[in-house]
Formats: C-alpha cells, structure tokens, sequence
C-alpha cells in the first residue's frame, strides 16, 4: 500500500504582507517538525527566468496551495499566475489542496471566493485563526499550557490563634437561684469552724427574717444569657448585642450582602415601574423608530459602477453607471441596458414559492417563439452570495438575423423567486460577460 508524500506548503503572497507570512510559516513548520515544509518567496525580488523556475519547481513539489489574500496579492499578475499553476493542479490527479487566508479586506477573484476561505483579519484573534488552518490541514490541536494546580497553597481566612483564642465575650453580674437558710442545730457550731470562701453563716439569733441569698458574681459567656430569678421562676434571657455589635462580631460581609439585596429590590421596583409609564403612554411607543425595518445602507460600489436595489427590498446589484435603468413591469426589479442597446440585464423578484428549474423553464417560454431557437442542452448550478443558482443557456435569431445568446439563473430563497437574464450577441457575450456581466453577479446580495 502506497504510503501520502509528505506534506509540503506553499504560500502565495504580495510583497507587503511578508511579515504576516514570516510568522505564519514559522507556526506552519513548528507544527510539522520540518524547517523545509513550508515555501514562500522572502526575495521580494519578482522577475527573471531564473526565479520563475523556482516558482514552477516548488508549486510542483508542494501538496497544499495557501493564497494570502489582500488587495495587493489580487492585483498582482505574478500571484494571479501562481493561483492559475495551483487551479491546474487541483484538478490534476495530484489533487492539490488550495486553500485562501483572508488577511485584508480586498475583492476576491470569482473562482476563488467559491472555495472555504479562513480570515485572518483580526490580529487579536491570530490564534484561533491558526488553530482552524491547522484542523483544515489536518494537523493536531496546538494545547495550550496551564499552569499546575494549586501552585500557591491558599491562604487561610483565618489563622489557627483565631479558632484556640476567642475573642472574650461581654460579661455581666448574673444572680443565681437563692440557697435556703441554715437552721440552728447543735452541730452549727461545728459548721461555723469551717472554712467556707465564697459563703459567710451568721450565727442562729442573728438571722433575719428573710432567707439569706447567696449571691455570687460569675462570668458567662454570650449569646445567649440566661440566670435565675430570686423566686425560682423559668431563666430569663439577657438582652443581646446592638446592631453595630452584630456587625463588628460577624464581619462585614453579612452587611455588605444585606446592602446588595436592597439594592436590588430597588432596582427592580425601578423597572417596574418603568413599564407601567411605557405601557400608560402610546405617544412614546408610536414616535420610537422602527429599528428594525432599517437597512444598513450598501458599500462603495466599484468604479464605473452604481448601486441598485429593489423597492421591497428583496436585493441590492451594481450595474454600469450609464446604462439605462428601466422598471419591469407587474414585477419587483429593473433592465439594464446599455447605450449600444445590445446588452441587457434584468434582475426580478417574485412573490412564488416555485422551484429554480420551473422558473427556469417559465421564463425560457418567452423565447421559443423566436426564430432559430434552440433547446438547452444541459442545466448546470453557480454560486452567488453563497447560495446555489440553476442556470441554463439558450440561442436564437434576432430580427436583424444575428445569433443571440441568453442565459437565465434562478433560485427560490425565503419562498420567494428571484431571476436574472443575461441577453447580448453571441458572438460579443463573452466579452461582455468579463466587462460587466460577472461583476454584476459577484456584487449581487440578498436584503433578507
């Protein structure tokens, strides 16, 4: 079994872009692992038999074409052949890859802006760009170095003092339950020789009438406090700590959340009624503008050429600025007509849900009543704005006797019908078709 040669790259660019394409070529050969994968011209010398032969040798040589794409490149004859030589061997058995990098905003050609093309635009996002080339070269994902886990140990919150030494709590002078009184007995005496430190006993004719409390101060901590009334009723709870006491004991964070959640209900409040003056007054509703009815208005056209677009609008064309722009009658759209009165180019848009081969079909009818007409043959398909169009070719004889050529495109986007017909002498289409007629196609775009 027949191993793939090796994979070897090369980049088509203008002189200008040299740094872009440095950078690029040296990711390119990091990722293959080979310094001499990745081709490009870093002269900037164009010209002489003997670099075009280099020229021809490394496009021979290489598997994959990379056009980067600005307006110097696609003004350059020299990258317009290089892309000539790689068309040819993309459809060679070779099957060379030809990818396109947009690197600045340009015009492209017609047969490259058919093919996937990676933007390189935003220099921001260079990476993800790169990362898309290589899955579209098939080449493994670049990982991305992190860094190890818990490479600084956390720091604790609190430290271990906070957790062995609290903070000492507020105490108070708390009375506990009443002790009953000592009664004269033979052996008080005996009781009085005791040492006794914290309880003093009288002697029997010295106690009152009242029962002698013994009253001792201890230190309790809080929250909560409780003690014991003198008439051995339930304990009674002491009062607690202010509010600013609250907040110094569990810290500032239980404030802070307290002072965002009302902020929040605020802002809520706020909204609502907000809504209720919107929906309580139609004057404001009714002046606002519609801004989503709005459409962006369309770019500079190309030089020599003016922009059309249609009453709905249902698409926007440049057409040659001074050919006479006609309205088409019971349909959206215009003719083109140029001042020989040879060429035309109408573009309409129908309010049917018909497939693109019917409509191809309706609107070749009009023609098979003309003289030396001639059925299509085959029916092919042509990419503009992005989107698949059916287009057909046909021939018939005009009154003065010459071969006229006309070709119809058509598509059905959003259930809607849109044609294009392409009229002029058999013999000055081709022609016409360069000038004007692909341009016209390749400016076309959808409003919807």
């Amino acid at each position: 079994m027949a191993t793939a040669p090796p994979m070897r790259i090369f980049i088509s660019h203008s002189s200008r872009d040299l740094a872009f394409v440095k950078q690029l070529a040296r990711d390119l050969r990091d990722a293959l692992g080979d310094e001499q994968a990745v081709w490009y011209d870093s002269s900037n010398l164009k010209g002489g038999t003997q670099w075009w032969r280099e020229i021809v040798a490394e496009l021979q040589n290489s598997t994959v074409f990379l056009l980067v794409c600005s307006p110097e490149a696609m003004a350059s004859d020299w990258v317009n052949d290089e892309i000539d030589m790689a068309w040819r061997r993309k459809n060679s058995p070779d099957k060379m890859r030809f990818i396109p990098l947009l690197y600045r905003d340009c015009k492209l050609r017609f047969d490259v802006e058919n093919l996937q093309v990676i933007s390189f635009r935003d220099p921001t996002r260079y990476q993800r760009s790169l990362q898309q080339l290589r899955k579209a070269l098939g080449l493994p994902r670049q990982r991305s170095e992190r860094p190890p886990l818990h490479a600084t140990p956390p720091r604790p919150s609190r430290s271990i003092r906070d957790f062995s030494e609290p903070s000492r709590p507020q105490q108070h002078d708390v009375p506990l339950r009443p002790l009953r009184p000592i009664k004269d007995t033979p052996d008080s005496s005996s009781l009085l020789d005791a040492p006794s430190p914290s309880v003093v006993i009288p002697s029997s004719t010295d106690i009152p009438k009242r029962p002698l409390i013994k009253a001792r101060v201890l230190r309790v901590p809080e929250p909560p406090m409780a003690a014991y009334r003198e008439d051995d009723s339930a304990p009674t709870i002491l009062p607690q700590r202010s509010g600013l006491q609250a907040v110094r004991k569990r810290g500032f964070p239980s404030f802070f959340f307290g002072v965002l959640l009302i902020l929040g209900l605020l802002g809520m409040f706020s909204i609502v009624i907000h809504q209720l003056l919107i929906l309580n007054s139609p004057v404001l509703i009714n002046t606002w503008p519609d801004v989503a009815a709005a459409t962006p208005p369309p770019p500079t056209p190309d030089p020599g050429f003016s922009w059309y677009t249609s009453a709905t609008p249902g698409f926007s064309v440049e057409y040659p600025t001074g050919w006479q722009k006609t309205s088409v009658a019971g349909v959206n759209g215009a003719q083109f007509t140029s001042t020989s009165n040879v060429l035309h180019a109408t573009f309409t848009e129908l309010p049917k849900n018909t497939s693109a081969d019917v409509l191809i079909d309706s609107d070749l009818h009009n023609f098979k009543a003309k003289p030396g007409y001639s059925d299509p043959t085959s029916r092919s398909n042509v990419t503009i704005d992005g989107e698949s169009w059916r287009k057909d070719i046909a021939y018939y004889q005009s009154s003065t006797q010459q071969k006229e050529r006309v070709e119809v495109l058509a598509i059905n986007h959003h259930a809607k019908a849109y044609i294009i017909e392409l009229l002029a002498p058999d013999g000055q289409f081709d022609s016409a078709n360069k000038q004007y007629f692909t341009r016209m196609l390749n400016s076309y775009r959808f409003s919807s």
